[in-house]
This record gives structure tokens, C-alpha cells and sequence, in this order.
């Protein structure tokens, strides 16, 4: 590959989409729901509706962390602790994830497990 010979590229045939679909199917609509907490708040502020699988990984982090858990058992705190988690320390702390956001997003995340309990 050479950015001299755009020609020379050879097409990577990534699906973001795709890599999306493969989450939901592992962990429903749960992970669906969570995905769309994810691009609704933004945390990094890269999100602009067309890499639809940008927060996937933190989507995955989040759901390694809950383990053989119930989501509906978490309290508001380990949400919270699982948000802040799925962040690299690095991220919080140079300001890369905007900490307001990351509010929004636990709330986000806090209201999907609410609604799941009713």
C-alpha cells in the first residue's frame, strides 16, 4: 500500500455497520440500546452519524465488566463505575471524554436499566 499509488490500495471491505450488527446480535437490544446512549451523549465528541461503530468497543467493555451480572440488578453506582471504566484512565484524565458527557451517558444508561425494571 502506498499513499503514493492511491491506485495500488487495496479495497479493507470494512462494515461498520456490520461490526454494529455483530454487537447487537451478541447482546440484544440491550447493546443496541446502550450503543445509542453512547452516540446520543457523545463523550468524545466524534460522532457525526456516519462511523456507526466508533463507540462499539466501549459498548463491548461495558458489557465484559457486568459479566454473569443482571444489568437490572446494577445500582446507580456501578453504572456509573462501568461507564467510567469502558474509558481508558487516560481519557478522563487529559480531558479526551468530556466528564458532563460521561454524566449524560451513566444517566442514559441508568434510564435504560429503569425502564427494563418497570
Amino acid at each position: 500500500m502506498s499513499w503514493l499509488r492511491p491506485d495500488k490500495i487495496t479495497p479493507s471491505n470494512y462494515d461498520p455497520q456490520e461490526r454494529v450488527n455483530v454487537m447487537v446480535e451478541k447482546y440484544g437490544q440491550l447493546g443496541k440500546n446502550i450503543i445509542q446512549a453512547f452516540n446520543d451523549a457523545d463523550p468524545l465528541h466524534c460522532f457525526y452519524g456516519v462511523n456507526v461503530d466508533e463507540y462499539v468497543g466501549y459498548v463491548n467493555k461495558i458489557f465484559a465488566q457486568i459479566g454473569d451480572r443482571d444489568f437490572q440488578t446494577l445500582t446507580n453506582e456501578e453504572i456509573n463505575a462501568l461507564v467510567r471504566g469502558s474509558f481508558s484512565p487516560d481519557q478522563i484524565a487529559q480531558g479526551f471524554a468530556d466528564p458532563a458527557d460521561i454524566a449524560e451517558l451513566t444517566q442514559k444508561i441508568i434510564t435504560l436499566r429503569d425502564a427494563q425494571i418497570e
